[in-house]
């Protein structure tokens, strides 16, 4: 929880480094909020609209590149590598979305080449946001550069 906190108060501290276990302890924690406040949603009825959950979300998305951030840094990697992972996820999820829309389209007017169009477009989306996550996560999870880097002195190992 300590580590939780601790990225908290460090809400759009985009500078220095960040442990795997500060990273992974907020993942953890977030995960945790996260089904809390989706149970307090359907509790509510407010499920399909924006309730806890959501705001949940939005409040830390901040926190959560941020600490991305550090943790790329604490691997000797840019923080715009994360960035850029977002950016191809988010890419590749819209062009999922709109060559399945194109798909639908052109399925219902009977053109098969719109059709077939549409589902190659969507197919590219998949192995873009793969690559990004996949990029992402693989970082995420190496073991910090020993003594100091560009980005600082290493993160400490308690928060």
């Amino acid at each position: 929880m300590n580590w939780y906190l601790k990225c908290l108060k460090e809400y759009a501290n985009f500078k220095g480094r960040a442990s795997r276990s500060e990273y992974w302890f907020f993942v953890l924690f977030n995960i945790l909020f996260s089904i809390v406040a989706g149970m307090i949603d359907r509790t509510l009825g407010l499920t399909g609209s924006i309730g806890v959950g959501t705001l949940y979300s939005l409040a830390m998305f901040i926190p959560g590149l941020a600490v991305a951030t550090r943790r790329f840094h604490d691997t000797g990697r840019s923080g715009l590598q994360i960035v850029i992972c977002y950016v191809a996820v988010f890419v590749g999820a819209m062009m999922m979305g709109v060559g399945a829309v194109a798909g639908i389209i052109s399925a219902g007017n009977e053109s098969a080449g719109g059709a077939a169009a549409g589902g190659m477009f969507a197919l590219l989306g998949m192995p873009l946001m793969a690559a990004a996550g996949i990029y992402a996560l693989v970082i995420l999870v190496l073991g910090s550069n020993p003594g100091d880097n560009k980005y600082g002195p290493p993160a400490p190992s308690a928060p």
